[in-house]
């Protein structure tokens, strides 16, 4: 198995991926047909499936012009459709419902065996950051689909988001004399779950023992009222 990333500075910054194995691929979140078209007819591979994590244009805006190329390739959109998706032997798609960002949105974990090798996050979770809401989404809800998000994905598993907002968010974080953390010399969209929770102030509190660590005015009542403070903030930086 091997994933190969797009990335698509303007106008979003959003990441596409493709998985292929054999003579055999599937994509997820196309924001753009060409610059994968052209990778996948180069390796003459042919297209079984488009996975989206939600509905909004800028992550399926690449669906029609691979759907032209391939039209017996299925689109796949989380619960509609079954939850787990066998891909190469011994691999599978699994997909997780994570509303919050919108009313509908879903995370697929690349699994082999038991093993979560991967964790394809959408606009669920970015690199030192978190999803908006978006209308009709939720912020309880977002924060409940992180928490599930951290207690399926190993630390070990590699994260891939649907944007490159990663050098924004460190921005954002160093306001804040409470967390501290390095310098991020790395700008890759590969990075492990177990460094997200460490390097990322909005999953770094959801871990009750840093939480408590909190100054009064920031711990309020609970982890959930910080983290919609700091996601408010955040919409505003």
């Amino acid at each position: 198995m091997q994933i190969e990333s797009f990335y698509f500075a303007q106008p979003l910054q959003n990441w596409s991926y493709l998985l292929h194995w054999d003579q055999f691929a599937v994509v997820i979140d196309p924001h753009q047909h060409g610059p994968i078209l052209e990778y996948l007819q180069k390796h003459q591979l042919d297209l079984l499936a488009i996975y989206n994590t939600h509905q909004h244009h800028d992550h399926i805006s690449g669906n029609a012009g691979l759907l032209n190329i391939y039209p017996n390739a299925q689109v796949i959109f989380g619960g509609h459709a079954p939850s787990r998706f066998v891909v190469e032997s011994g691999h599978e798609i699994v997909a997780f419902a994570t509303p919050g960002h919108s009313a509908e949105h879903y995370v697929y974990g690349l699994y082999r065996g038991p093993k979560c090798l991967a964790m394809f996050t959408g606009d669920l979770l970015f690199h030192c950051g978190v999803g908006r809401v978006m209308p009709g989404g939720d912020i309880e809800k977002l924060f409940q689909s992180l928490e599930k998000l951290i207690s399926i994905t190993p630390k070990e598993a590699i994260i891939y988001p649907g944007h490159d907002y990663g050098a924004r968010n460190l921005e954002f974080a160093a306001q804040f004399p409470f967390f501290q953390v390095a310098k991020d010399e790395d700008h890759d969209n590969e990075r492990s779950m177990g460094c997200e929770i460490s390097k990322n102030i909005f999953l770094w509190f959801m871990h009750k023992k840093n939480w408590e660590t909190l100054p009064e005015d920031w711990k309020m009542s609970s982890p959930f009222d910080t983290f919609k403070k700091l996601r408010g903030l955040r919409d505003k930086f």
